[in-house]
């Protein structure tokens, strides 16, 4: 368990491990981008974040899964 503290965008949660990743502004649609002032408690604004469940509970699982979807975004984002 001490080797996912270093993993990118990995969260571990009581449901499993989630992969979270923040949407650069530039792609994100101007209201979106602005909603932050109605928002001002949370961290991140609502649709500027991407949020998948690996749907595991397995720490080497989840860290494959989430170096998989860090390259899938860098070369997306």
């Amino acid at each position: 368990m001490t080797g996912i503290a270093h993993v990118p965008y990995l969260e571990h949660r009581k449901p499993g491990f989630l992969y979270r990743r923040r949407i650069p502004a530039r792609l994100l649609h101007p209201t979106v981008r602005n909603s932050a002032r109605f928002f001002p408690s949370r961290n991140t604004s609502p649709g500027s974040c991407l949020c998948v469940s690996l749907r595991t509970h397995v720490p080497a699982d989840a860290k494959a899964l989430a170096s998989r979807l860090t390259a899938l975004c860098d070369f997306a984002f």
